[in-house]
């Protein structure tokens, strides 16, 4: 795996939900464990203590009776019937009259209710840990009755056992269950997503499906609705009055422009035709101007995206570079198309996509025929195509190219040809409108003008 994929791997939200998936499961796994543990442990312990208070209690009783052979008897017949039971029964001295315990041990008080200590029982040969409870009998003679906590032992291995067989099982299950999580979340946020990238390159009526159930991707997928529903309705306003303006101003500025003929054609002052030569100039740029106006607010706004179909690049740029070449002679330079043997395909409208590429080359006889060669090619890549337009001239300094591509875009004194400014702004529309973009690139010298594509 490539460092890079690597180090958006480690940094994918799916990944940190994972780990935080299976790390909640093993924590709450480890907290049960734990809670289990404390409270048998408890539970036993409290049995224990019983245990051993009563037979503490027992033989005290049965040494107030019978005396030390009696309280001795009723010792080893407790230990017959109960091999983790411990009695010791000491004269004042400590030695043992009775019990598995060799003596009396020196920090072992004559009154403990309850005390754990590790001991060495007569008839094992490894310490043990063993839970006492002592009392002192007439006579100076004492008392300790206690029980092995070798059932508590028991219970520890057992539940670490446990523990760790439910790890190996829980963690497997724990990655499947996050899997099938993540599976569910990520569908829906790419329904979102997808559908947003839609809405973004103009396919406004998309919308994202709800099921009714109330929940938070339900409410995101209809307050999303609502937004694109909005958009839609201002774009098309907007379309709208794009279009009702550009009518306008067309009508008056045809008819200028009519006249202005009529008079060039009845004059014949030089200095006359001169101004109405000028006239005509300007009145065509300004039809220009709304024309190319008016085909970056439908691109935008995703008018042309029901005429898509497959368009096989390499002889769309063969068709303009044969369009084209007479200019680019009279210009100075060569144009030449190149384009790989396999056809190269992408879904659009045909006539949008000629339409941007011919404004690119417009750009480049118009700023880089002095370079004397132009060149268009198709550079095919894993997730689509780069159409690119590449001259050998002066060049968009890197700090100019994003103002270049924005609508009436003015490079001065770098660009100081006439041109309305939307030449370029007209091909990042198209772009979108196609689910790709422009990029403006060296070419050292000159520019190259990328259109990057998705594949069919």
């Amino acid at each position: 795996m490539k460092p890079t994929r690597l180090r958006a791997w480690r940094n994918s939200t799916t990944l940190r939900f994972v780990a935080l998936y299976l790390f909640a499961t093993a924590s709450s796994g480890v907290i049960v464990f734990g809670f289990v543990y404390r409270a048998s442990e408890r539970l036993i312990g409290q049995e224990f203590r019983q245990i051993v208070a009563a037979d503490r209690a027992e033989i005290g009783a049965s040494f107030a009776r019978g005396g030390e052979a009696a309280a001795a008897a009723l010792v080893r017949e407790r230990m017959l019937g109960d091999p983790d039971r411990v009695y010791l029964l000491a004269r004042p001295d400590g030695t043992a009259a009775a019990g598995n315990l060799g003596s009396w041990p020196p920090t072992l008080g004559p009154g403990e209710q309850w005390r754990i200590m590790r001991l060495y029982r007569r008839d094992l040969p490894e310490a043990q840990e063993i839970g006492l409870a002592t009392a002192p009998l007439p006579g100076g003679w004492r008392l300790a009755a206690g029980r092995s906590m070798s059932d508590v032992d028991r219970l520890r291995r057992s539940l670490e056992g446990s523990l760790t067989g439910a790890l190996l099982i829980g963690l497997p299950l724990g990655l499947a269950g996050a899997a099938l999580l993540v599976y569910f979340v990520n569908g829906r946020v790419r329904h979102v997503a997808d559908v947003a990238a839609q809405v973004g390159q103009g396919d406004f009526a998309r919308r994202i499906e709800t099921v009714g159930t109330h929940d938070p991707f339900d409410r995101l997928g209809r307050a999303l609705n609502d937004m694109f529903g909005r958009i839609e309705t201002l774009l098309r306003e907007l379309t709208t009055l794009s279009d009702s303006l550009a009518h306008d101003l067309r009508s008056p500025l045809t008819r200028i422009r009519a006249r202005a003929e009529s008079a060039l054609g009845a004059s014949r002052t030089p200095q006359v035709q001169a101004n109405l030569q000028a006239l005509l100039a300007e009145t065509d740029r300004m039809l220009k101007m709304l024309s190319d106006t008016l085909q970056v607010s439908r691109a935008e706004a995703g008018i042309g995206r029901e005429r898509f179909e497959a368009v096989e690049l390499g002889a769309l740029i063969d068709d303009l570079a044969d369009m084209y070449g007479p200019a680019a002679e009279d210009a100075g330079a060569t144009l030449a198309a190149q384009a790989p043997a396999a056809p190269v395909l992408v879904m659009g409208n045909r006539q949008l996509l000629a339409q941007a590429v011919s404004n690119l080359i417009e750009n480049a006889l118009r700023y880089g025929a002095e370079g004397g060669s132009i060149r268009l090619s198709l550079e095919p890549q894993p997730e689509g195509v780069r159409l690119v337009v590449a001259d050998r001239g002066t060049g968009i300094a890197p700090e100019h190219r994003d103002e270049a591509l924005k609508r009436f875009g003015r490079l001065d004194p770098a660009r100081s040809k006439d041109g309305s400014g939307l030449g370029l702004a007209l091909v990042g529309a198209v772009a979108r409108l196609h689910g790709g973009r422009v990029a403006l690139e060296d070419n050292r010298p000159g520019l190259r003008a990328v259109i990057e594509l998705p594949a069919a």
